[in-house]
């Protein structure tokens, strides 16, 4: 799970929210007099606002902060934390 949200965190995976926003807007587009349009038009909104403002919508659902840098370096201090039960570890004989 982690390495989705590096993914999500970096520049592709901004940039993948971006162009995935713009697809369902112009999806909406083409359904627009319908409930589903309004539906898909609001996701492909937040997709954008994510990929644009740099923010993740659903990482706090995971206990991870709602800002990018916020997330990023939160990710990379996970990946830095060594592991409490790895062998080479002396709190556990």
């Amino acid at each position: 799970m982690i390495g989705f949200f590096k993914f999500l965190g970096g520049t592709s995976g901004r940039a993948a929210q971006g162009v995935l926003g713009g697809l369902l807007i112009l999806l909406a587009l083409y359904w627009f007099d319908t409930l589903h349009g309004a539906a898909v038009g609001t996701a492909g909104l937040v997709f954008l606002a994510c990929g644009v403002f740099d923010v993740s919508a659903i990482a706090p659902l995971f206990g991870l902060p709602f800002s990018g840098p916020n997330l990023r370096h939160e990710l990379l201090k996970r990946q830095l934390r060594p592991h409490a039960r790895s062998s080479g570890n002396r709190l556990y004989r």
